[in-house]
């Protein structure tokens, strides 16, 4: 009975854990941020992209 219990605990615990993660990847890390001060070739390492 008691193993159970622990058992649940520890599910609702890692439910909550990944619940938490996933958000804050959504807010802080939706997309790719370019510096204020960036050259082409830095642009260019970092998006793949040439403009």
């Amino acid at each position: 009975m008691r193993k159970n219990r622990l058992a649940k605990e520890i599910a609702v615990i890692l439910v909550i854990k990944i619940a938490l993660l996933l958000t804050i990847k959504a807010v802080w890390f939706d997309k790719p941020t370019i510096p204020k001060n960036y050259t082409p070739e830095v642009q260019q390492h970092l998006l793949g992209t040439d403009q």
